[in-house]
């Protein structure tokens, strides 16, 4: 009689359970495959669909906000212009240096004293720089111009650390008239031009406390310009 449990074939035997555990080991692992397959198909079918819109979204995140045309053009700055200004007490007119300003004169010269850059009887101009202005009108002149000038630069002599004669004499024109500019180093740089006009002497001056010599091109053309712009009365 044949027993249960033998190894000749008959169910329950030790090599069929074996082949049985066998045999569903090897089914796991196509199930698995399968599924994975199922899932990567998912997965790329996802990135398909989102991807165009993930594209976009990071172009738009990485495109610079729109500029409107007006904030790229420059604002224009304000320039700084000449002034006009009358003189109330001797009645000729300029143009000031922009950046400049004048204190009126109060007083009329009396033609004896020899009025200084601060003195009340002189229209008194200054800017932004060490170089300051001042103009007057004297009493009737009877001499002519050269001797007029020579008899100036003895009176400032007298008063202030200057040459009687200067260091350059140029010939100009004031308005039209006859005039001469004088160059002088009185310690500092001071430039006088003067004219006679309808029997009354002009003088107008320039000095800078930071020139220590009878000339510089900055302070020379800064008195052309104003004496350019000047009108007699």
């Amino acid at each position: 009689m044949t027993k249960l449990g033998d190894s000749d074939g008959r169910l329950g035997g030790d090599e069929d359970v074996t082949r049985a555990r066998a045999h569903t080991r090897a089914r796991w692992p196509g199930g698995l495959v399968l599924a994975m397959l199922v899932l990567a198909g998912c997965a790329s079918a996802a990135q398909r669909t989102a991807g165009p819109t993930a594209e976009l979204a990071a172009s738009v995140a990485a495109s610079p906000p729109p500029t409107s045309s007006a904030s790229l053009s420059p604002t224009p700055s304000a320039q700084p212009t000449s002034t006009a200004y009358t003189s109330s007490l001797y009645g000729y007119s300029l143009r000031l240096p922009a950046g400049w300003e004048v204190v009126p004169a109060t007083v009329r010269w009396d033609g004896i004293s020899d009025p200084g850059h601060d003195e009340p009887t002189v229209d008194q101009m200054s800017g932004p720089s060490t170089a300051v202005a001042w103009a007057f009108s004297t009493p009737p002149v009877t001499k002519d111009l050269q001797t007029y000038a020579s008899d100036r630069m003895v009176a400032d002599a007298a008063v202030h650390p200057c040459p009687k004669t200067p260091s350059k004499t140029d010939t100009i024109t004031i308005d039209g008239q006859p005039g001469l500019l004088l160059s002088r180093d009185c310690g500092i740089l001071v430039l006088t031009a003067l004219t006679i006009h309808r029997g009354a002497g002009f003088l107008f001056y320039l000095q800078d406390s930071d020139i220590h010599s009878a000339s510089d091109p900055a302070d020379e053309a800064t008195f052309a310009s104003l004496l350019a712009s000047v009108q007699l009365p």
